[in-house]
């Protein structure tokens, strides 16, 4: 049977119309010679009452379709039952009748019902019913003492000869026919699968996209959705303040923030696509890159510059202590000061210079971090501040260089004591979450404003006067080489946090 199966149905729907159509013509015209001849002909008669029976039949059939329209049987009986109704039509008027074209018709009809085989056995049936009419007319003819003449044979044998020509090029268009519809299914098949790949490939593209079709976006993906939200059918530009061919975005929702970068394809006047990537990580690695440059060149200025600078002061040092001893004056005092300032700072430099050499262990951060607050407690820098601690009742191992990890904290509970004012408070607070250690330290200062938060671990940068802009930066190198990770989170006004997070290892 014809692969699809609504098209057989529409055939045939078509093939019973066209059926009820000839049937009616046929039964018209006889009624119309029967009117002016009521005693006419016995052959126009009968097909008067056969065009009259097909008229019922093909009507009951029209009933039936809807139902049995993919029912090889029903198909099958339609065919067949033409072949009858055609070969009695035949009979009534000989050789010569007008109907025998309807033979021809019904072959053609079965090309669009039937495979290509079935066309050629319809074809054979119509033949045979034909070959049956004719023999049985001359065998009635003999008996009669009428012999038919030459042509009579003639005109059989050249019609038995056309009806099998035209089934067998029907069977030929049929097979044509049937192999044009599988190799267009293939097609349609094949096409509705790339497409259903091709959606499937840009729903789920990491890279965002619109696609603009007239001003209005007609088509967005998952990934789009992640940033903007639903905007089908929206204006582009209630979408997107800003347009070019190429540009960077903030952007911000429930799964988070970062940055986009965006680009423009012009497919042609009316659609264009917008292509968004998520640069965010990008730009922190670059960023993350500028500073270990600068770390890089901050240690070849402190290589070449931290023998030339420190043998000069602990001369100084020690010809400011010779003069001290020998005169006791304030200014000395200045000197010695001002010189362990500076041998303090190259010291800072050399630390900030290169990675940290680690020697880890297995220990309890929670007594250092005790240790560390009781000795900054008696710093006149703490004078101002209340420290509060909520650490982690049941200790735990983590793996630390302990000598680094209290100058991270150091750094950070002094880097708060700037920030802060008479009566503010620092809160240290360490908890487990999953398979790190965190360790966060808040204080209720000045805050810092956002756009500043991204470069306070850059190298050199600092928002205190006297500041060398080297702790945080040595900090964050610390903390990395312990493959953790501090970030900060501060409000203008309310304070700022530093959480520090380090993995946990089995001992």
């Amino acid at each position: 049977m014809r692969l699809d199966q609504s098209q057989t149905a529409r055939d045939l729907a078509f093939y019973i119309l066209f059926r009820l159509i000839i049937s009616l013509g046929i039964l018209l015209w006889s009624v119309w010679f029967l009117r002016d001849a009521p005693e006419s002909l016995l052959a126009v008669q009968s097909q008067f009452y056969l065009a009259a029976t097909a008229f019922f039949v093909m009507g009951v059939s029209a009933g039936l379709a809807p139902r049995y329209a993919n029912n090889p049987v029903f198909i099958w009986s339609q065919v067949l039952v033409d072949a009858i109704f055609v070969s009695a039509l035949v009979s009534a008027q000989s050789v010569e009748s007008p109907f025998f074209m309807l033979y021809s018709l019904n072959i053609v009809g079965a090309v669009r019902l039937l495979p290509p085989k079935g066309v050629l056995v319809v074809s054979i049936l119509d033949t045979g019913a034909f070959l049956i009419v004719m023999s049985t007319e001359i065998l009635s003819s003999t008996d009669l003492g009428t012999t038919p003449d030459l042509f009579i044979y003639t005109q059989i044998v050249f019609r038995i000869f056309g009806l099998l020509l035209i089934g067998v090029l029907a069977s030929s268009l049929a097979y044509r026919q049937a192999e044009t519809q599988r190799n267009f299914a293939a097609q349609i098949q094949e096409t509705r699968l790339l497409s259903q790949q091709h959606q499937h490939l840009l729903k789920r593209l990491p890279i965002a996209m619109f696609l603009v079709d007239d001003g209005v976006v007609s088509f967005q993906n998952a990934a789009s959705i992640r940033y903007f939200g639903e905007v089908l059918n929206l204006a582009i530009e209630d979408v997107l303040d800003q347009q070019a061919d190429h540009w960077e975005l903030q952007w911000s929702s429930l799964a988070g923030e970062g940055l986009l970068e965006a680009r423009t394809v012009h497919l042609d006047e009316y659609r264009k696509v917008f292509l968004f990537e998520d640069v965010t990580q990008l730009r922190k690695m670059e960023a993350k890159s500028l500073r270990e440059t600068r770390l890089a060149a901050v240690g070849r200025l402190a290589a070449s510059l931290a023998h030339e600078i420190r043998n000069p002061l602990a001369s100084l040092s020690g010809a400011a202590q010779l003069l001290q001893e020998a005169n006791k004056n304030k200014l000395h005092t200045i000197i010695l000061r001002e010189v362990k300032r500076l041998n303090e700072l190259v010291e800072d430099f050399l630390r900030s210079a290169k990675p940290p050499s680690l020697k880890r262990e297995f220990l309890a951060p929670e007594p250092i971090i005790t240790e560390v607050i009781e000795m900054f407690s008696v710093d006149p820098r703490a004078d101002h501040l209340r420290v509060e601690l909520s650490l982690q009742e049941d200790e735990f191992e983590v793996f630390l260089d302990e000598k680094h990890f209290r100058q991270v904290l150091w750094n950070l509970i002094l880097n708060a004591s700037y920030a802060t004012q008479e009566d503010d408070i620092i809160k240290i607070s360490t908890k487990r979450e999953e398979q790190f250690w965190v360790m966060s330290i808040a204080d209720t200062g000045s805050g810092i404003e956002p756009e500043l938060c991204t470069k306070i671990f850059d190298p050199f940068f600092t928002m205190r006067s006297g500041g060398t802009g080297l702790g945080l930066a040595t900090v964050e190198r610390i903390v990395q080489g312990h493959g953790g990770t501090i970030t900060v989170e501060s409000t203008v006004g309310v304070g700022t946090t530093f959480y520090v997070q380090i993995p946990l290892l089995r001992s």
